[in-house]
Formats: C-alpha cells, sequence, structure tokens
C-alpha cells in the first residue's frame, strides 16, 4: 500500500471484527461494574456490611480503572491497544468468577481493585482501535457502536439480576463469558510497534513518554479534559450504585419492578449514544457534549422530583437517553490527542475522570445515610451543570489543538496520523 493510499485512512478488512469483539468486552466489563449496584441487597446481606461498605466495593472498582487506564493506556502505545484489550477481557472474567465463589468482604476489596485494572484498561485502546480500522467518515458511528455496550451492558445487568434473582452468584459468573471475545480479537493483526518503528518514532521528536500529554496545549486539554470526565463519572456512577436502591427503597419498588424500570432506562440510553455521536457530527463534538450535559442536570432534576412511580417509567429513558451523553467524552478526548499518544491521552482523561467514580458512590452513601437517598442523588444534576461549564473550555482548547496541528501541516480531516498506522501496514 502506497503512502497516499494510507493517508487516506480507508477502513481495515478487519474492521467488523473488532467492532464486533470490541462492543462485547467492554459490555461485559461494563456489566460487572452495573451488577455491583444492582445485587448490592443481597451482597451486602451475604457479607453482612453496612452502605458505606458496599459503596467502597464500587469505589475501589473505579479506583482500579482510575491506575489501569493510565499504565495500560501507556502500554497500548507500544504493546498495542489489541493486546492490551485481550488482557482486560481476562482480568475482568477471572475477577468476576472468583466474586461468585467468596463472601469475604477483604478478599472482595481486592478483586474488585483488580477488576478495576482491566476494567479501566479498556477505553483508551477500544477507541484507538475503532479509529485505525474504522477510520473516514463512519468513524464517529462505528465508536458510538462500540461504547454503546454502555447502556446494553446496564440492560444485560439488569435482565440478568431478574432472571436469577435467587442467586447473585449466577449473575456474577455470567461475566465469564467475556473471555470468549478477548480469544476472538486474537484474530486482528497485533498494533504492537516493533522495536524500529519505536526508534523512528523517537527519532523524529514524538515523546512518546508520560509527559507527552501535557506538552504545549495539550496540556489544557488534558487538565479540562479531567474535569469534564470526572463530572460525568461522578453523576453516572452515583446513579449507577444507587438509583436501584432508591427505588427500591425511597419509591417503594419490589426487586423484579426495579429490574424493569432499568431495563427501560437503558434501551433510552442506547438510542442515546446515537443521537450524541450524530448531533456531534453536525455541531461539533465539544458542542454536542456540553449540550447533553446541561441535557442530563435538567432530566435528573425532574426525576427526582416527580412523585410517584408512574411517570418515572416514561422519564427514566429520557433521563438515560441524555446521560448517553458520556459517548462524547470518548469522541472529543480521541479527537484532541495525535495518533502515536491517542490511546493513551484519550484514555488517560477519560479514566482519571474515575475519582469521581470512586468518591461518588461513597459519598453519596454518606449523604442517603444522614438525610435520604433522594438527598444524595440530588448532587448528580450539581455533577453535570459543573461538567457542561467546563466543557466550554475543552472547547476552546480542542479548537486550538486543531488549529495547530493544521499549521503544522496535520489535516483536521486526518487526526490519526494514518502515515505511521500499524493496521493501515498489516493491509
Amino acid at each position: 500500500m502506497t503512502q497516499i493510499e494510507t493517508a487516506s485512512a480507508a477502513p481495515s478488512k478487519y474492521r467488523w471484527l473488532v467492532l464486533i469483539t470490541c462492543f462485547l468486552l467492554y459490555l461485559f466489563g461494563n456489566y460487572a461494574s452495573f451488577i455491583m449496584g444492582l445485587t448490592m441487597i443481597p451482597i451486602r446481606e451475604a457479607m453482612g456490611i453496612d452502605a458505606a461498605a458496599g459503596g467502597m466495593l464500587s469505589s475501589l472498582l473505579m479506583f482500579g480503572a482510575v491506575i489501569g487506564c493510565i499504565f495500560a493506556g501507556r502500554l497500548a502505545n507500544t504493546w498495542g491497544s489489541r493486546n492490551v484489550v485481550i488482557a482486560s477481557g481476562f482480568v475482568v472474567g477471572i475477577c468476576c468468577i472468583a466474586c461468585a465463589l467468596t463472601t469475604n468482604y477483604a478478599l472482595w476489596l481486592v478483586l474488585r481493585f483488580v477488576t478495576g485494572l482491566g476494567y479501566g484498561a479498556q477505553l483508551g485502546p477500544v477507541v484507538k482501535l475503532a479509529a485505525d480500522h474504522w477510520a473516514g467518515p463512519r468513524q464517529n458511528m462505528a465508536t458510538a457502536a462500540i461504547l454503546c455496550s454502555f447502556p446494553i451492558a446496564g440492560l444485560t445487568a439488569s435482565f440478568a439480576t431478574k432472571m436469577f434473582a435467587a442467586d447473585y452468584r449466577i449473575v456474577w459468573a455470567l461475566t465469564a463469558i467475556a473471555i470468549i471475545p478477548a480469544l476472538l480479537l486474537l484474530m486482528v493483526p497485533s498494533d504492537k510497534l516493533s522495536a524500529a518503528q519505536i526508534k523512528a518514532e523517537q527519532e523524529s521528536g514524538k515523546n512518546l513518554g508520560f509527559s507527552s500529554i501535557f506538552e504545549g496545549n495539550l496540556k489544557f486539554v488534558t487538565v479540562f479534559a479531567i474535569i469534564v470526565s470526572f463530572m460525568n463519572m461522578a453523576g453516572v456512577w452515583a446513579l449507577g450504585t444507587w438509583l436501584p436502591s432508591w427505588l427500591i427503597q425511597e419509591r417503594g419498588l419490589s426487586t423484579d419492578l426495579m429490574t424493569n424500570f432499568s431495563m427501560v432506562n437503558y434501551i433510552g440510553g442506547f438510542f442515546g449514544y446515537f443521537f450524541w455521536s450524530w448531533l456531534g457530527k453536525k455541531i461539533g463534538n465539544p458542542k454536542s457534549l456540553i449540550a447533553g450535559y446541561f441535557a442530563t442536570a435538567i432530566a435528573m432534576v425532574c426525576y427526582i422530583a416527580i412523585p410517584g412511580t408512574d411517570l418515572l417509567f416514561y422519564l427514566g429513558p429520557v433521563l438515560y437517553f441524555c446521560q448517553a451523553v458520556n459517548v462524547m467524552c470518548s469522541i472529543t478526548f480521541a479527537e484532541a490527542f495525535p495518533r502515536h499518544i491517542r490511546a493513551y491521552g484519550a484514555g488517560t482523561c477519560f479514566n482519571v475522570g474515575r475519582v469521581g467514580s470512586i468518591i461518588s458512590p461513597y459519598s453519596t452513601a454518606l449523604i442517603g445515610t444522614a438525610l435520604g437517598l433522594t438527598a444524595g442523588l440530588a448532587t448528580v444534576p450539581v455533577f453535570y451543570a459543573i461538567g457542561g461549564l467546563f466543557g466550554f473550555g475543552l472547547k476552546k482548547f480542542v479548537k486550538k489543538q486543531e488549529q495547530l496541528e493544521a499549521a503544522e501541516g496535520t489535516p483536521a480531516s486526518d487526526r490519526q496520523d494514518a502515515l505511521e498506522s500499524p493496521v493501515a501496514q498489516a493491509e
């Protein structure tokens, strides 16, 4: 393949296999996070722990994700995104099986942290694989198709909890299915850089180290992206961890009805992923992100303010449709970084923001214990409103980065640095 053909950034012949396997792997990574909230009550009963201790299990997953994303994203630059994603599938699957086999709280803390390492390792490399194999006009939609596994994971977890309500251990053991797509992804050529490629990139003056995302204008992109991600993750996990318990304890739903509500909610989220991605193409990714943050804040205020449950059944999908704007974090962050540090940059920004998801499940539980879960969930619209405000700063510096790259001769339509793409070279 000539340099001109490579630079056209055509989709690779492995694109559908990448789409399907990455979709399933990211689905089960998110499934492993959702089932904590959905099975919180029987898990607490089995271990004899209080709400704060239960919130710590959710927080530790996110703490592991923060650590995992930084090192896995950096590792993906040289070891290959494909290899990192495969390893993450094995880690998530095996750890969740182990959780299903024990009721020792201390061991659960360790397992949830290690699961988080694998879970956090997924996003940046998955986004990079989508960009490499779906280069071109369908890249946004392909990325959305993979990341929409987030609400589908919630739907799947809700359905599994409904089907196996009598034994939460089965719900957890199902995560082992993640090992299957991890094995299938081995059929895709590795994007691991050779020693010669690493040397060539280093000699070209490119910084492949940890400091690469803090150079020049990128440092502002990184800081604002982390804050925007922090607010998103705080809102997502406060809601995901405690909304099921809120529906049961505050609104009087049975576990069976609660799972029905959850499944309908995640259907709304599924369609939201494609809407916000489409809107990003129309008005710009940062603008779509900002609009979605403020829409989520408004929808959440309405959700917790409306009495009863009848209207909540219909408003829930609207809330989750708005909250699906989190797909724009991944797309916007990936847009901002050059290809050679895309997995590291996008993954780090998104996943360091998971500090918000470490704090919010536990802080929501503390507020809920003192003032009630309604008061705890009232923090969610605050998180999104603040995130929307910082989104304006992110928009400014992403735009500046585009201008800088254009001035250096890197077209905005070819942000992938495709001339050096190992995927293109494998064609």
